[in-house]
């Protein structure tokens, strides 16, 4: 075979490659423009749009990626600002939450329970003197008659054990600094305060504490609070039991009729002491135990014996 027919056969299949290069250059060309073309029509997420000037809508193009699955229940809840029972005063005589409702939090107290027979004729009477003196609806306060030694706080729900701990320790220790157990206190004169908010105006009876029991059993109360971050009770504490609320910050006209509810009050207890003169029967109550209300549930921590 010739070497100049040998020559013409490189010649020709140097010249199909060529071709053949040619093509594949032409061809990638070609798709950089298209590629050029479908990304100046998608959106900023990548994403091809919905809808195009000149043609139907058409349908997202396909990226590669997998979709984004959906937050577990538990985070998805958490991250929505409206997770808990809406605030509606309305339904509840126009008091509001002192704080908002946070999930897995428990709005939480500390008081002893403070035992008083008679209670709604008490009450009864100083409503008519609160409604008479504020122009306002007057309301008793629910639930048993009790002496605060918290602040109402919100705990969360891991705290629950630990905290219980802390309050029954708290009991003992403050027992056993008294040098005994269970103690006598007095209900006092009559007196008028606001909760934080100054939304609602309270009449209380306040509390004597001439030994200083109270004022040790509130400071280990507020010892074991420390541990979890909480405030402290009010410093220095006024100790008394709520009887009737009133919507609103009513305190100045209220303190102008203390003397018309100091004789309700005085009334009540001469009555329910016998008739005996000076209006202090009934007053004294025990204090046996550390109660601790958390949501719905009530714990109690008597004081040893």
């Amino acid at each position: 075979m010739s070497s100049s027919g040998g020559g013409g056969g490189l010649g020709l299949l140097a010249s199909a490659y060529s071709a053949e290069d040619s093509d594949s250059e032409a061809e990638a060309e070609a798709e950089a423009e298209a590629e050029a073309d479908r990304r100046n029509k998608r959106g900023p997420d990548g994403l091809q749009g919905e809808e195009e000037e000149d043609g139907p809508p058409r349908k997202r193009a396909t990226t590669g990626r997998q979709p984004l699955l959906p937050l577990p229940p538990m985070f998805a809840a958490s991250s929505s600002p409206a997770d808990g029972p809406e605030d509606r005063p309305e339904e509840h005589q126009g008091r509001s939450r002192s704080f908002p409702h946070v999930r897995g939090n428990w709005a939480t107290h500390v008081y002893v329970e403070v035992r008083l027979e008679g209670l709604p004729r008490l009450q009864e009477g100083l409503l008519r003197r609160a409604a008479l003196a504020t122009g306002a609806e007057a309301h008793p306060v629910e639930g048993d008659p009790h002496l605060s030694l918290s602040r109402t706080v919100a705990v969360r729900h891991h705290w629950i054990e630990p905290l219980s701990d802390s309050l029954r320790a708290a009991a003992a220790a403050a027992a056993a600094a008294q040098d005994g157990g269970a103690f006598q206190a007095r209900l006092g004169v009559v007196d008028v305060l606001c909760n934080d908010t100054r939304s609602r105006t309270f009449v209380c009876a306040s509390v004597c504490d001439p030994c200083g029991r109270l004022r040790r059993l509130t400071r280990a109360v507020d010892s074991a609070m420390a541990e979890f971050g909480l405030p402290p009770f009010y410093d220095p504490p006024n100790f008394h039991v709520s009887l009737v609320w009133v919507l609103g910050d009513k305190a100045a006209v209220l303190r102008e009729a203390v003397q018309d509810l100091s004789n309700t009050m005085d009334e009540f207890f001469s009555e329910t002491s016998g008739g005996g003169g000076g209006g202090g029967g009934g007053r004294e109550f025990e204090v046996e135990a550390l109660c601790w209300k958390m949501g719905n549930k009530t714990y109690s921590f008597p004081f040893p014996k």
